[in-house]
């Protein structure tokens, strides 16, 4: 393998996870939105679409999306007095009850 193809490897691995990243912080951006709207249905779609990656997912990207999507979207449910039992589907939901759980345990 040239040092050209294995560098554009390894840039694609870094981009990808960078891209993960970006892509969950711009749904939970876009979810939140939703939700300042009022908006739930549309809410509930990228919420889905979030439940989705995380599904799908491996334990690094179940990982992101727990510490970015979950916690972001959760954080401002919680700060805007949102029903999050209502708004999140069952996965994530029990992502935020075990970061709940881990910070009373502080």
């Amino acid at each position: 393998m040239s040092y050209q193809h294995q560098h554009t490897r390894k840039g694609r691995q870094a981009i990808g996870i960078h891209n993960v990243s970006h892509i969950l912080t711009r749904l939970a951006d876009i979810t939140r939105s939703c939700l300042r709207e009022r908006n739930m249905e549309k809410a509930a779609y990228y919420l889905s679409m979030a439940e989705d990656i995380y599904k799908k997912g491996n334990a690094y990207t179940r990982n992101l999306v727990a510490n970015i999507f979950v916690f972001s979207v959760s954080a401002y449910c919680e700060i805007c007095r949102l029903n999050i039992r209502k708004a999140f589907p069952e996965s994530l939901l029990k992502e935020y009850r075990k970061q709940v759980s881990a910070a009373s345990g502080l």
